[in-house]
């Protein structure tokens, strides 16, 4: 991605660092503003993404629609980690029960999607890849290509549940200190999470 669409990026969505401000304020805004980010990348861009996810009932239908769109042509690999609720237990976390409902319904959904469309994903040879988180999530979000970064913090309640829905995103880049820290930061969590988790 050239310097001039990231500056044109980050003058329409600043950095957010030391309380200034946020990115987007929800899960619906987040999504808006990550789709126009990945538009912006050239078209023979490799397009790599990390999420660390919770039930991932906005994640996957939004990630079906940009695998469609002309800017996911070809070259990618999404990685995601949806939350194991059998493990959080174990560990006296909670979750809503319509969390464990879009959690499995999500899993079927995905290995539903790969089947139906794996020769799509072959002539784009674009990877996805979705594997069950068994550690406690404390923040989600997405690393694209890492550049970018959307990134928010989980919260939980006196009786251990777990909430981050409607949590504000702060948007982070690779152009400064703050950013290559945060980065720094999701990717070792990340590869911890990953190489720990279980197929779906």
């Amino acid at each position: 991605m050239s310097n001039d669409i990231v500056n044109e990026i980050q003058k329409e969505y600043p950095i957010q660092n030391n309380n200034k401000g946020v990115f987007a304020e929800d899960v619906y805004d987040a999504f808006s503003k990550i789709e126009k980010i990945i538009k912006n990348f050239d078209s023979c861009d490799n397009i790599k993404i990390k999420n660390i996810a919770l039930d991932m009932s906005f994640t996957l239908p939004k990630l079906e629609n940009f695998i469609k769109k002309y800017y996911f042509k070809k070259n990618g690999i999404y990685q995601g980690l949806i939350i194991n609720s059998k493990k959080l237990k174990k560990n006296n976390i909670k979750i809503q029960k319509i969390w464990k409902n879009n959690i499995k319904m999500q899993s079927d959904n995905f290995k539903l999607f790969i089947e139906k469309n794996k020769n799509v994903l072959a002539n784009k040879n674009f990877n996805l890849e979705i594997r069950k988180n068994n550690s406690i999530p404390f923040f989600h979000g997405f690393l694209i290509n890492d550049e970018h970064l959307i990134l928010s913090l989980l919260e939980v309640d006196d009786d251990n549940y777990i909430d981050g829905g409607d949590s504000c995103y702060h948007y982070y880049t690779n152009k400064d200190e703050t950013g290559k820290y945060y980065i720094k930061i999701y990717k070792q969590w990340f590869k911890y999470f990953w190489e720990n988790s279980d197929e779906i």
